[in-house]
């Protein structure tokens, strides 16, 4: 079975600071890992939207796994 992959648009144009683009990327990729399996054959894209500065780490986390949990109840329909 093929195995899930993971893409990110992450533009300077919302995320001036280099560290601000990483950290936010490490995030992505972390939460990224617990779904991997539920996801499996699939190619996903995350984008950024505007108001991800005003968001803290936890929230972050919050708004990701609630995320891939609709990826998933979607692709089980």
């Amino acid at each position: 079975m093929p195995h899930a992959r993971l893409g990110m648009v992450i533009a300077k144009k919302y995320l001036r600071k280099a560290v601000d683009r990483n950290r936010l990327k490490r995030q992505i990729r972390e939460s990224f890992r617990y779904f991997k399996q539920q996801l499996s054959g699939m190619d996903v894209v995350v984008l950024l939207r505007a108001d991800i500065r005003k968001v803290s780490n936890p929230q972050l986390r919050t708004q990701l796994v609630q995320g891939w949990e609709q990826v998933v109840r979607q692709c089980d329909k």
